[in-house]
């Protein structure tokens, strides 16, 4: 606002007499201003002026080595958050696959477990040996029972005496035979 104009803010008015007697300054109105011919020493000291200011202007606009190098170090960390992140959740989704084949697996095994047992039950075992492979039961005489006072562990052995009648021939190429074995063992 030119200041030979009069301003009424609210109630009160500038003294317009006191605003016309101020004299003009010529860069408030740059079409009235008188033209200034070059070479005037005032003309050289704003140009120098101007570009020292330009100048620390254009340093202070300068971004630092160091914000760079946090910014690169910043976005590495944020791919390594974000491929990490990647990874969990793919691991994450193979352990659920796991856990569900490990439960189908447990009730196959379940099941598994009850058919072997009703295949391989002793009564049919026993069955099985007797009226398919003809066998018989052993006497008491050939049945010896060998246990462990401190496990609990029961053993029953079951032996025959071999009724093979042997020629001396035979025994002693028996006898050269596991002798000869015995010598290239060596």
């Amino acid at each position: 606002m030119a200041r030979n104009q009069p301003v009424n803010m609210g109630t009160s008015a500038y003294d317009l007499d006191r605003w016309a007697a101020l004299p003009e300054i010529p860069e408030s109105y740059p079409e009235r201003a008188p033209q200034r011919e070059r070479g005037q020493p005032g003309e050289a000291a704003r140009t120098k002026t101007r570009t020292r200011t330009k100048a620390k202007r254009r340093a202070k606009q300068g971004v630092s080595k160091f914000a760079v190098l946090g910014c690169l170090t910043v976005g590495i960390l944020m791919l390594f958050v974000v491929s990490f992140h990647m990874q969990l959740t793919m691991l994450s989704a193979e352990m659920v696959q796991l856990e569900r084949q490990m439960a189908g697996l447990r009730d196959d095994a379940v099941y598994l477990t009850a058919v072997h047992e009703h295949a391989f039950h002793p009564a049919e075992i026993e069955r099985f040996a007797r009226d398919e492979l003809g066998m018989v039961d052993a006497t008491p005489s050939q049945m010896v029972n060998i246990g462990s006072a401190v496990t609990g562990d029961v053993a029953e052995v079951l032996w025959a005496e071999e009724t093979v009648s042997m020629g001396f021939f035979q025994r002693m190429s028996g006898t050269f035979e596991s002798l000869w074995e015995y010598l290239a063992f060596w």
